[in-house]
């Protein structure tokens, strides 16, 4: 799970994600065209933001399935074990920003 600054983090969702995730606080631009060039969406359709994620172990009492024992939490400030990550998801319809 060491991925370098710029990289996507690879995560398994159940169903279509609703975000993607770049490791360390990268330049906005950088992070979009990474994730398009890996999803084949348009850039001008996307938007990032700067966050905080974390890895929490999870079990079947939290309501996840077998098998999954991590689950990766974002939030918007900077706290104590967090690390940075960039957000990408789409833009809204309606000119959402960038």
């Amino acid at each position: 799970m060491k991925e370098k600054p710029g990289e996507i983090i690879l995560l398994c969702w159940d169903g279509k994600p609703d975000a993607y995730y770049v490791k360390g606080h990268v330049p906005y631009n950088e992070a979009i065209y990474a994730v398009c060039d890996y999803e084949g969406f348009d850039p001008e359709k996307m938007k990032a933001s700067h966050v905080w994620a974390k890895w929490c172990r999870v079990s079947e009492d939290d309501g996840f399935p077998e098998g999954v024992e991590l689950s990766f939490r974002v939030q918007k400030k900077e706290s104590r074990g967090w690390f940075k990550v960039t957000e990408v998801r789409k833009a809204m319809e309606n000119g959402g920003e960038k």
